[in-house]
Parts: structure tokens; sequence; C-alpha cells
């Protein structure tokens, strides 16, 4: 008896709306049934009948694009001015997504304003430059559309809507008809002021002591259609935007980017290319002292991010074309950062050097692209620079400011980099304001090769960072803003034979954060503390990204897991302590278990593999953490 009331329940509803009306019509038009539309007019059933959102037959008829049956009802007295309860979409609007401008017609000359816009001010006309349709665009044009109508939201316009989605023939179209190729979008200031509990403004906060830059742009927007087609890499648009005049050096309001800075600095190297053919300012910087030259080499090695970076790889034109092409046409190899690039990720930064006031060289080097490097020096590129800091183009490119898993460089050329560096003169004991040298930066990522060759070469073993750091405790994994220090026991040992001093824990702050003066610790506990602080950095991180289902953070962290727990499998095995060994073999198979479930979107066992991983690591603190020594640390059981 139930299912009979909801089976007689059901047809009413398709019957009758919550309004009572009979919505017959408007359903055999969403279903493209012509015979039931034809019969349902006989019946004279009401042809402006909407559903519970306002989709009447029209709409329908629209939406599926056919002709025949939106003229059937057009001819019984349909209305194209019926708008959706939300949004105020009327059937003209949908025709013109469609691009139909057979359909777009039938419903003007039923009466339909070409000005027709949505509850955004989206008008028809954007929504046709949307459907790449030139004919159906030039319809509404010749019918009196405004051609530069703007929507309410951002004030573009249909110029702009064309161009971001790569629409060329209706571009051309947009200008012959007098479209503003200069229009910009609204400028929108980010800053937020901050408020105590009485709604008063609480002071902003300061920079750091000394420092004169802040990072973090407020201005954004200020958008050309020029400048939307660049930065999505639409070379079409881009090349018919410039054909009927678009400025190639308009800067946007915002960040003030050029159409080239955009282009680069979003990985479209072919799209840069064009533009400087055509007259592009290789000069031209934004707010943050970018340039295109800069922007080239950076986004080739762009750090890791949450938000993926765009791909270089599919570009006709390489990063070192673009470079010696900017420089072939007057860049200036020399210009300086200004300030941290607004767009770096914040949340999962892992910089620990500052890149203000550096240089493409500078940056090229960073990325240890030796043929960049020398195709800068060739164009009149100075690698003395330094950054404001005092970091030079050799320190980067021996590793200082690396971070695991989200620096990105040219594969096997580390050495190749550091050897050109010492070639152009470059002082190999140089230290920044920090106190670092090139030394301590091979010490931290480990580099024995490299150590030894620095080492050959004359860097000294016996500087020391302002924090006390010697080239040894940067070997020893100091919690810098890499979220994943590994110690390098190895490279310990290795500078130890060269003569560089012991590791020494520094008053007040460790490299192993006991806070107190200590005895070197043994290669163990060198090892056993860096797996340690490794877990502990990760395994929070990881725990909020299985939570929020952030699939590429997670497959991302835990694989950097399964790299740590393989060395330090290695480890153990060689140490001839089996039962921790086999546990870092669990680990590590509970990691690539979690990188597995991350991909594929099993978050339960995501969930379940995190918790071995914990469960793994509490077996061997149980089974090898020896007794709390009075320095602080503790001892390991064998």
């Amino acid at each position: 008896m139930v299912a009979r009331t909801l089976f007689i329940a059901g047809c009413l509803a398709a019957v009758v709306s919550s309004a009572g009306r009979d919505v017959r019509l408007a359903d055999a038009a969403q279903q493209g049934d012509a015979q039931a539309v034809r019969a349902l007019l006989k019946e004279k059933v009401d042809v402006n009948a909407a559903q519970g959102d306002g989709m009447t037959p029209l709409h329908w008829a629209a939406f599926n694009d056919d002709l025949d049956v939106a003229t059937l009802l057009i001819s019984a007295g349909a209305s194209p001015k019926a708008a959706t309860r939300v949004g105020a979409i009327t059937p003209l609007l949908i025709a013109c997504k469609n691009g139909n401008p057979a359909m777009v017609k039938a419903m003007l000359d039923a009466g339909a304003g070409p000005n027709t816009a949505n509850a955004d001010g989206a008008t028809a006309l954007m929504t046709a430059a949307i459907s790449g349709s030139a004919d159906t665009v030039t319809l509404l044009l010749k019918r009196g559309a405004d051609v530069n109508a703007r929507e309410s939201a951002h004030q573009q316009t249909a110029l702009m809507f064309a161009a971001a989605e790569n629409r060329a023939g209706v571009i051309t179209a947009l200008a012959a008809h007098g479209a503003d190729l200069e229009a910009a979008t609204t400028v929108v200031s980010l800053e937020e002021d901050k408020l105590d509990d009485n709604g008063n403004p609480l002071p902003k906060k300061e920079t750091e002591a000394g420092s004169t830059v802040t990072g973090g742009n407020t201005m954004m927007g200020g958008m050309t259609a020029l400048l939307f087609a660049a930065r999505e890499g639409h070379l079409d648009a881009v090349r018919a935007l410039v054909a009927t005049g678009a400025n190639v050096n308009r800067l946007s309001a915002g960040d003030h980017s050029s159409p080239l800075v955009i282009a680069v600095s979003n990985g479209h190297y072919e799209v840069g290319q064009f533009l400087v053919d055509h007259g592009a300012d290789p000069n031209l910087a934004n707010v943050d002292g970018l340039t295109p030259l800069y922007a080239t080499i950076d986004m080739q090695y762009a750090p890791v991010s949450w938000a993926p970076n765009p791909l270089t790889v599919q570009e006709k034109v390489s990063h070192l074309e673009l470079m010696k092409s900017l420089l072939a046409h007057g860049a200036n190899p020399n210009a300086k950062l200004t300030r941290k690039l607004w767009f770096r990720p914040t949340s999962h930064n892992q910089q620990w050097i500052s890149t203000v006031g550096t240089t493409p060289f500078w940056r090229a080097a960073q990325g240890t692209d030796e043929p960049a490097m020398r195709a800068l020096v060739a164009g009149g590129a100075d690698p003395r620079i330094p950054s404001a800091a005092g970091t030079t183009a050799l320190m980067v490119a021996a590793g200082l400011g690396y971070a695991g898993n989200f620096s990105q460089n040219l594969p096997d050329s580390w050495l190749a980099a550091v050897k050109y560096c010492l070639e152009l003169g470059l002082d190999i004991n140089a230290a920044d304001n920090q106190g670092y040298t090139a030394l301590h930066g091979a010490a931290y990522r480990g580099d024995n090769e490299l150590v030894k060759y620095l080492v050959e070469q004359g860097a000294r073993l016996d500087a020391r960072t302002r924090r006390g750091w010697s080239v040894t405790d940067m070997a020893n994994a100091p919690s810098l803003r890499s979220s994943v220090p590994l110690a390098h026991p190895d490279t310990i040992a290795l500078l130890l034979k060269a003569g560089a001093p012991p590791l020494t824990p520094i008053e007040g702050e460790t490299i192993l954060g006991s806070g107190r003066k200590a005895a070197p610790p043994s290669p163990e506990m060198v090892a056993y503390v860096g797996w340690m602080r490794t877990v502990s950095f990760s395994s929070n991180s990881l725990k909020k990204s299985i939570e929020d289902r952030q699939a590429d953070a997670v497959q991302m962290d835990a694989q950097t897991l399964a790299d740590i727990f393989a060395e330090v499998r290695e480890y153990w095995t060689r140490s001839n302590t089996g039962d921790a060994a086999g546990l870092a073999k669990s680990a590590l198979d509970a990691s690539m278990n979690l990188k597995a479930a991350a991909a594929a979107g099993n978050w339960p066992e995501a969930g379940a593999a995190m918790k071995t991983i914990s469960g793994t690591c509490g077996s061997c603190h149980t089974a090898h953490r020896g007794e709390k020594t009075p320095d602080g640390r503790y001892s390991i059981k064998k």
C-alpha cells in the first residue's frame, strides 16, 4: 500500500508543480519529445508554465538546441523573456551558450532583447562570446547588443570572455564592431583591517627588524582581454588581439604585470616569444620587480606547491630559447627582484633564504642550470651580484636554501653549476648576513661529492653561522624551514675526517634541540634523532592533509617519508640492528600504501596506512629508545 501511494504521489509530482501548475509541457520539452509537445499544445496547456526552478518549455528547447520545438512553442506564445528563479537565466541566454545563430535569431524575432542579462549582469553577447560562434556574436551586435557592456561582479566585457576562452574569431568580430581593447576589470584591495573586540583597528604587523621589504600584493585585478589570453596561454587569442591593435605593453592595474610577464610566469613560453616578436618591452617589471627574463628561469624551476605550478614541458619554445631571445631584444640581465613574489606558495613554502634582490643569474644558479647561467653571462649578466641578504649565486648553486621535495633544479647538475661559479671568480668562502657559506649548503644537502670538491678548492671547514652552526652541524639536519630535515652521517664523517669541528650544540638552541651544551652525539644518535625529527615534522601535516583530503599534499609527504624510511632501513641494516630495520621496512611499505590510497582517493585506506606508520614508529620507540641522559637526549638500545 505504501509503495502504491508513493507511486501515485510521484505521478502527481510530474504533472503538477509546487504552485499547482501543469508542467507536463516543460517536461516534454526537457525530454525532447516533439510529439508530446504538439499533443499538449493542442490541449491548450499553459505554454509558459515553469518547473519549480523557473525552467519553461522554451528554456528546454533552447537547452536541447531543438529549433523545431522552439518554433512550435514560440508560435503558441512562449515568452523568450521568462527567467529562472536562480540566476535569472532566459531562453536567449541558453541559446547563446549553444552558439546556434538560427536559434538566437528565433528568440530575438520573438521579442528577446539583445542586451538581456542574467542576475550577475552577464549579457547574451558575453554568453555567445564564450560559445565561440562569431556568427551568433555578429547577429547580436547587428540587433543592437552593447559591445562594451560589463557584468556586475568584476566588470568583465564580452571581449574578455572571448579572450579567456581562446575564441579568436569572436575577438575579431567584436573588435570590428568597436570593442574596447583596453577595457580592464575592477581592481580589488585584498588588505583588510584587523579589529579588536571593540571594533577598533589593530596596528599593522611590522616587518622583521632592519627589513625594508614586505611581501604580498594587496591589489588584484585590472585585467585586460590581452592579459586574460596571455595568462591562459591562448596563442590564437593573443594573435587576434595583437592583430586588432591591443597594447602589448598595457600593465594590469593590480600587480602591474605586463602581458609578457603574466604569460611567462604562467609557463607559456610560446606566447611569450610571440609577444617579444611583436614589440613587448622585455624590461617591464611587476610590483615585485619581476621581469620577463627572471620569470622565465623562475618558472622553469618553480618550487613544489600545493596548487600545482603550470607545466612547461609541452611548450614549443624552451626556457633557454626564450631567455636568449629576451636578451637579444634588450632585456636587462641584472634587474633585481624588489620583494618576495606574491604568487609564490605560502601554505607549503619551505624556502629558508630570501630571494629579494636576486637577479636572473642568481635564480639560474639556484636551479643549477649551467647552460642558462652561461647564456646570461654572454648577455651581460654580472654573476657577482648577491641577494639583499648577501647570499651569492655560488651559495645557492651549492645548496643553500634547498629543501627536499620542494626545491626544483636541473638534475645531476650541482657540481657543474658550482664549478662554473668558481670559474667566474666567485668567492668560495663568502658568507651571507647569517654567516652561511657555500660549504654550509653542500653539507646540508649531504652532497659528499660537492663537499669534497669545495674542500679541495679551499672552502673553510671552520666557518660558522651567526647561530654558531658549523658545516658539520649543517650536515646534522638543523631545523630550518624545511619540513623534512634529514641528517647525513656519512657527510658528518667526511667533514670530521677533513678537519671540520665536531658537532657542537649551541647555548639555548642546539642542533638536536636539547637546549643544553653537551658532548657531540654518536652517529647512531645522529641517525636516530634525524629520523624522529622527520617523522614528527611530517606526521602532523599528513594527518591534517588526510582530514582535508588534499591528495597531492598527502602523496608528496608520503613519498618523502618513504624515502626517509628507506635510508633509515639501510642504516640499521649496516648497524646489524635487524628488528629496527624491519620496523623501518614496515613504515616504508605503509608510506607507499598511503601514497597509493591518496592517489586513488581511498581516504579510509589512507587513514589506516597513517595509523600503521604511527604504530610502527611507536614500536620502534619502545624497542630502541633507552634512558634519558643528563643532557636531555635519549640513548639508543640495540
